[in-house]
């Protein structure tokens, strides 16, 4: 016997990646994958689909996937140079405009601004990442598999001992049943 719910995870790591996989269900009559992972992993998400399906048949699941790179990458800082101007004008005319304002703007506003630097690297290795992601996932889903038929054996230790309850309680009742159509007629 299994429970509906359930927490599994998996991590890979090596000297490039590191991969870390979280699975929790609850219960559903069919599967309901709600899966949430890095944006570079979209073209994967039939492959991420399919192994938890094969694993997973029931149940609202959970998927939570994060992924970072530890080795050297070819990452690049892009600068949106009319951005940060236009930024830098509209604080000045801001400054100009209102009264009492102080100018604090500085290099590291101008750098937090939205969208003035963003962040790029080289494309991944799908191959490569759908490998180890496949791997890490169907153990993720292992472990899932294993805390359920955990859980389910506890349920099932709680629903025997009722049992046993229920039919104390009706031998019980079957021991008094002749004994109180007696107290009626005495009454």
């Amino acid at each position: 016997m299994k429970s509906m719910t359930g927490y599994g995870k998996a991590e890979y790591c090596d000297e490039q990646f590191k991969l870390s996989v979280e699975i929790k269900t609850v219960n559903n009559r069919f599967l309901d994958l709600s899966p949430k992972y890095p944006r570079s992993f979209l073209a994967l998400d039939d492959v991420i689909r399919k192994v938890v399906q094969q694993k997973v048949k029931r149940g609202k699941a959970d998927l939570y996937i994060s992924f970072s790179r530890l080795g050297e990458s070819n990452q690049v800082l892009e600068i949106d140079t009319a951005l940060a101007k236009a930024y830098y004008n509209a604080s000045r005319s801001i400054l100009s405009e209102v009264e009492g304002v102080v100018d604090d703007y500085t290099l590291s506003s101008i750098m937090k601004a939205p969208d003035v630097i963003k962040q790029t690297q080289d494309d991944l290795d799908l191959e490569v990442i759908s490998k180890i992601l496949t791997e890490t996932l169907s153990n993720a889903c292992d472990s899932l598999d294993k805390m359920r038929v955990y859980e389910g054996e506890k349920l099932k230790g709680d629903l025997l001992s009722r049992v046993d309850t229920i039919e104390g309680l009706v031998k019980e009742i079957a021991t008094r049943a002749p004994m109180v159509s007696e107290e009626h007629k005495e009454k």
